[in-house]
């Protein structure tokens, strides 16, 4: 009997989670961001109400978002990250022209105008 090896997450090549980056908001709450696209705090707890992951590409979105939340963590407070990282995985999800301007919008409560999944456009001469 043979089991099929799980895809790799991450481009190092390895399946476990692991840590790929840290940042430290602007009053000096550590954040992780993990290979599967968990975000815990310095302590290892996950955020509270970010849920995890549960397929591979709800994984490979929340690591986009997590990379996205990750430019800009540094200028922001921890007890707005939570928010910012919703924020940040509404804008991944949604597809928008700049994923960054729109995670931004959606923070500051603001419409956002994005694509639709699947929509192509023709030039017709």
């Amino acid at each position: 009997m043979t089991t099929a090896t799980p895809a790799p997450l991450c481009s190092c090549g390895s399946v476990a989670a692991h840590k790929i980056a840290r940042r430290q908001t602007a009053d000096g709450i550590r954040l992780d961001l993990w290979s599967d696209g968990t975000i815990t705090s310095g302590m290892g707890f996950m955020l509270q109400g970010l849920g995890a992951a549960r397929s591979d590409y709800e994984a490979e979105r929340d690591v986009e978002a997590g990379w996205l939340l990750f430019a800009e963590v540094e200028l922001y407070d921890g007890a707005e990250v939570a928010r910012l990282a919703k924020c940040a995985r509404k804008a991944v999800r949604q597809r928008s022209d700049s994923p960054r301007e729109a995670m931004l919008r959606y923070f500051r409560g603001e419409r956002v105008r994005t694509m639709k999944a699947g929509r192509t456009f023709r030039w017709v001469a």
